[in-house]
């Protein structure tokens, strides 16, 4: 088991690692047999340098959102690997948890 996590990233912050280019390069690297996808928890704030800034968990921030979770799916799926999406879970700061009930809704792979 190989764990590449990097609690200051998530969908939101391309900047800080850009996951649809760093994941195939880990896939290459360590050749795994199932990948693992915990996504979400810092991804409450405004989409990092999306045109227009929307806000967060607004329409067109869910729809970039998804856009960005189905890009992170459809790599295992091209590659053949399995890939298990693992809920969010809830936290003890009760007003986080609506957020990440929206969150775990629009990240579900289809």
């Amino acid at each position: 088991m190989v764990n590449k996590t990097d609690p200051s990233s998530g969908l939101i912050r391309d900047d800080v690692v850009n996951w649809p280019e760093r994941i195939p390069q880990l896939i290459e690297e360590f050749k795994p047999i199932a990948i693992v996808a915990l996504v979400g928890m810092n991804d409450r704030q405004k989409i990092w340098k999306f045109p227009g800034q929307p806000e967060k968990l607004s329409p067109e921030w869910l729809t970039e959102y998804n856009k960005r979770a189905a890009k992170i799916a459809s790599i295992g799926v091209s590659g053949k690997i399995p890939l298990v999406w693992v809920g969010l879970p809830l936290v003890r700061s009760g007003k986080m948890n609506p957020i990440i009930w929206r969150l775990m809704k629009f990240t579900a792979p289809k």
